[in-house]
């Protein structure tokens, strides 16, 4: 497996993905309070979860997202 076949490219204009990034704006505060709650337990009850993040550099006109796993 060449390292081009783990890369997704997608329209930016996409109107299923851009409402699906305005949904996880908006529910982000739920998912990081059950993070939180699960945090606590004694034993977890999650298994793994990931959390998109966008990454650019001062001079960059542009972001890379990547993708950031809480265990």
């Amino acid at each position: 497996m060449s390292n081009d076949e783990n890369i997704l490219m997608l329209d930016s204009n996409d109107p299923e993905m851009l409402a699906a990034s305005e949904k996880a704006r908006k529910t982000f505060g739920y998912f990081w309070r059950e993070l939180s709650w699960d945090y606590r337990r004694i034993v977890s009850a999650l298994d793994v979860a990931f959390i998109k993040i966008a990454f650019s550099e001062r001079d960059a006109k542009g972001v890379e997202h990547l993708w950031i796993n809480y265990t």
